[in-house]
């Protein structure tokens, strides 16, 4: 407290420590606010001045409150306030700890916290800055959006922590090839960001995304709680680049230019990078109303099962089953062959597993009807990988056959009479995973299938353990089997490796009887193919039944003319 003459009457030991004020300058004789100030001003406490009236006005004539920071670091709150009598009282609060724990949590409400980098709302807001300067400075700005990938399946193969390491990289990566001036952030997921502010040309944009391609394409190492050693992980990024003002001037339209350019470089193959089209967007738009179609046409139940027929290779050709193939019908009386629609609903792990839960629950309720009179009947149905990259697939598979079967009293295992058919590309995404859930299938009474064999890729020792009653060799080795010794022996080591096994083997795409014939001399077990049938719809089915009961589906293997017999 300073009295009115601007002695100093009253003050303790915080007072002096906070300023950093002698002892010797606080006990000296009649000391008054205005040596105190000349010595503050003498060692460049208030900056490049040598005001003191200025300063001393500022401090005595009104109610004061401010922050300030002192040379040393330390923040200050100042309240003054003048006396009746005159004079006034000044309180110091030291309040450094406040303010860095309020800079603290700024920074975490702004950083990704995993990778240090900016995340999407400080991103944006820096992007924004930077495009108010483009547009001052007449340059160009490119947003390069970046996804890994395949790191789901390290994901949630390896675990979290293998894949918390696989961004952390990513992220050093991306700050050890980009400037200082460019921007990175982290929107979420392993979806990483760029802006490249000041661009002479827009080939500046492609020549980062080179660098950046290649850096990301180098291993990275991860450490597992049971491996001695670090693994090596080894994804690519998929890029897509947008040019201010060329694709757009926004941060919020160039990001969502960036995003689906990016989309599109990953439907390609991945491991890519590419500007922005104007044709992408049409492409988008597209892709929108297609998925949207199509989520409608699952709950309207507006999509259709056809059955295509499978026949054990022995005389007679007895039929021993369908495999379910999913059409859907279109307002033109066409219909859209799964290739067309399939692929979008695997974009989505919800939507294919919708999908792939209605194809289940549909064809196990049509073999009920069909097992009535015919009871031997089997009905194959195909999983798509996507459907094992979320964990329980047999249970939500076994509640919604539940749900839509009710109660039964057959004494019949859940799925009884279904098999689920799955590629070697799918078995070994995540093998363990897939042994899993096909084995919890297989306990509910399922049969369990290999579709495809020869086309994918797959260990013999997963071939060999995993829970597979049945292996469907590809039609693109049954076509030419006939004409072509390389063709047969593919298909007679396939027969022969799966009876070693203890599995059936069954060929796809017959088409003709020297094929059949060919097949049944190499000890094949089942044959399909547009040569017995194409897949036909289910109101097709009771006819089709009733023909096989009269050999009618023998006449293809005979001349023109010649009477039916057994094959």
């Amino acid at each position: 407290m300073f009295d009115r003459d601007l002695k100093l009457r009253v003050w303790n030991a915080e007072f002096g420590r906070v300023l950093g004020l002698p002892a010797e300058l606080l006990a000296r004789e009649g000391v008054t606010l205005s040596d105190v100030l000349r010595y503050n001003v003498e060692r460049g406490e208030y900056g490049p001045t040598d005001d003191l009236e200025g300063i001393l006005r500022a401090l005595t004539e009104r109610a004061q409150r401010f922050e300030c920071t002192r040379p040393n670091g330390r923040v200050l709150e100042v309240r003054g306030q003048p006396l009746r009598t005159g004079g006034f009282v000044t309180v110091y609060t030291d309040i450094t700890e406040r303010r860095r724990a309020q800079a603290e949590i700024e920074r975490l409400a702004r950083t990704d916290t995993l990778t240090g980098l900016a995340n999407r709302c400080a991103w944006l807001e820096q992007l924004q800055q930077a495009l108010a300067a483009r547009a001052r400075r007449a340059g160009q700005l490119a947003v390069l959006f970046i996804d890994l990938d395949r790191f789901k399946a390290v994901n949630d193969s390896l675990g979290h922590a293998a894949g918390d390491a696989v961004l952390q990289q990513t992220a050093q990566r991306l700050r050890q090839r980009l400037r200082q001036s460019d921007l990175i952030g982290r929107l979420g997921g392993d979806e990483f960001v760029v802006a490249l502010p000041d661009l002479d040309d827009d080939s500046q944009a492609a020549r980062v995304a080179m660098q950046l391609l290649q850096a990301l394409t180098e291993p990275f190492e991860v450490t597992l709680a049971d491996a001695p050693v670090p693994q090596r992980v080894y994804l690519s990024p998929s890029i897509g680049i947008a040019l201010a003002p060329r694709d757009a001037d926004t941060a919020a339209e160039l990001l969502r230019l960036a995003d689906l350019t990016m989309y599109s470089a990953k439907t390609d193959g991945g491991a890519s990078w590419r500007y922005y089209e104007p044709v992408m967007n049409d492409a988008v738009l597209r892709r929108i109303e297609l998925e949207t179609r199509l989520r409608d046409a699952i709950r309207s139940g507006a999509l259709e099962l056809h059955y295509q027929p499978i026949h054990a290779l022995r005389d007679g050709l007895p039929l021993l089953g369908f495999e379910a193939l999913v059409r859907w019908p279109q307002p033109d009386g066409t219909l859209l062959p799964p290739a067309q629609f399939i692929p979008l609903a695997e974009s989505s792990a919800e939507l294919i597993d919708t999908l792939g839960t209605w194809v289940c629950t549909t064809a196990l309720h049509q073999l009920t009807l069909w097992r009535r009179d015919h009871p031997g009947l089997t009905l194959s149905v195909n999983l798509s990988a996507r459907q094992f990259d979320r964990a329980g697939l047999a249970d939500r598979m076994m509640a919604a056959v539940a749900a839509n079967r009710g109660e039964s009293d057959d004494g019949q295992a859940p799925l009884q009479g279904l098999e689920f058919e799955v590629t070697e590309g799918a078995m070994m995404r995540d093998p363990q995973r897939t042994h899993d859930e096909l084995a919890r299938l297989r306990a509910a009474g399922a049969t369990i299938a290999i579709d495809d064999f020869g086309t994918g890729y797959s260990s013999l020792a997963y071939l060999k353990q995993l829970p597979i009653d049945r292996l469907k060799i590809d039609r693109t080795f049954v076509r030419d089997l006939d004409r072509d010794a390389d063709d047969a022996a593919i298909v007679l080591a396939a027969v022969e490796l799966a009876h070693r096994l203890g599995q059936a083997a069954v060929a796809e795409g017959v088409e003709r009887p020297t094929q059949l014939h060919a097949l049944r001399a190499m000890g094949c077990d089942a044959v399909q193919g547009y040569g017995l049938a194409q897949p036909m719809p289910a109101r097709q089915v009771p006819a089709y039944l009733r023909g096989v009961a009269a050999g009618e589906h023998l006449r293809w293997l005979q001349p023109a003319g010649s009477p039916s017999s057994a094959a």
